[in-house]
């Protein structure tokens, strides 16, 4: 999950940023079909980079009924504090213009990603 550059020994770690559902996989399902990933990361071969509106969708998701794996506040803010550790914060600012080029999706909660 590194990124290499050709002709170089430079190795890079891959920069990612999560689904609001990757983060629930991880941080309250456990599913094992992330377990690559969060290896990649405690490794440093990958990178999470997260905005303040993919955080904010993440705390509302971390209070939503997710059925059996419901979870009380204080699980909620210590996974948010998780997943917070575990990202880089960035500021993605984009002009009209750039968003405007942007490939639409078709989940309008998805377009910040």
């Amino acid at each position: 999950m590194a990124a290499w550059y050709p002709g170089s020994l430079v190795r890079m770690a891959l920069r990612l940023v999560l689904d609001t559902q990757v983060w629930l996989d991880w941080l309250v399902f456990d599913d094992p079909g992330i377990r690559r990933l969060r290896n990649a990361v405690h490794l440093g071969r990958a990178r999470i980079y997260i905005d303040a509106a993919c955080d904010a969708e993440l705390a509302r998701a971390l209070s939503y009924d997710l059925g059996r794996h419901r979870i009380a506040e204080p699980a909620q803010a210590a996974a948010l504090a998780q997943a917070r550790r575990l990202s880089q914060r960035i500021e993605a600012a984009l002009s009209a213009a750039e968003r405007a080029s942007l490939p639409q999706c078709r989940d309008p909660d998805d377009q910040k990603f």
